[in-house]
């Protein structure tokens, strides 16, 4: 995990998206942690990566960090990668 975490601090999206789904299912011996991987999520998403931006889609639709929310996940399906806003 540290080397993935390295590689997403440096901007690499597939070790971010790594990374989040080891934090989803807590692969690697780490306990699962909804929250970080929603936040690695969020600035692959930023970055205009559409894979994770359908990830973090399919979070929200599952209520994976808390209950589930269909209208953001919906607004994240629909927006095109470089026209990602976070919602607050």
């Amino acid at each position: 995990m540290s080397w993935l975490d390295r590689a997403t601090q440096g901007g690499d999206a597939e070790g971010a998206l790594a990374l989040a789904d080891m934090m989803l299912t807590g692969e690697g011996g780490a306990q699962p942690n909804p929250q970080g991987a929603k936040n690695i999520l969020m600035q692959a998403s930023q970055a205009g990566i559409a894979e994770a931006q359908f990830k973090l889609a399919e979070m929200y639709e599952k209520g994976l960090d808390g209950r589930p929310d269909l209208i953001r996940a919906y607004a994240l399906l629909l927006a095109p990668g470089d026209k990602f806003e976070p919602a607050t």
